[in-house]
C-alpha cells in the first residue's frame, strides 16, 4: 500500500509551499520536476507507478488543493478541523479525466 499522506496531514501542495527549502531537492533523483507548482502532481504519477499493490489518494492532492483543505491538524480543538468540503464543480479541471489516465497508462484500472 502507498499513500502520500492522511486526514492529519498538510495536503501535499500545502507542504511543499511551506518547505521551500525542499525546492533544490524535487529536480533531483525520483522527484523528477524543479517546478514546485507541478510536484504535487508528479508526486501522484510516481505512487501510481510505484510497485504497491494499492494506491490512496487523498482528494485534496488529486485536485491539487493547498493548505485549506487540510481536514485535520492533531491535538487541535475547533478552528477548521473537519470543515473541508469539495465543491459540486470541483471537476471543472478535469481531474476525473487525469486520475483516470494515470490509472490506464499505469494499469491500474
Amino acid at each position: 500500500m502507498a499513500y502520500i499522506g492522511t486526514h492529519d496531514n498538510q495536503t501535499l501542495k500545502g507542504f511543499i509551499a511551506n518547505h521551500p527549502n525542499l525546492y533544490p531537492f524535487m529536480g533531483t533523483g525520483v522527484w523528477g520536476t524543479s517546478n514546485p507548482n507541478s510536484f504535487y502532481e508528479t508526486m501522484i504519477w510516481q505512487l501510481a507507478e510505484s510497485k504497491a499493490d494499492l494506491v490512496i489518494y487523498q482528494m485534496a492532492d488529486v485536485l491539487g488543493y493547498d493548505d485549506y483543505a487540510r481536514l485535520n491538524t492533531p491535538a487541535t480543538l475547533g478552528g477548521t478541523n473537519w470543515q473541508f468540503r469539495i465543491h459540486q464543480d470541483y471537476d471543472k479541471g478535469g481531474a476525473s479525466d487525469k486520475l483516470a489516465q494515470i490509472a490506464t497508462k499505469t494499469k491500474r484500472i
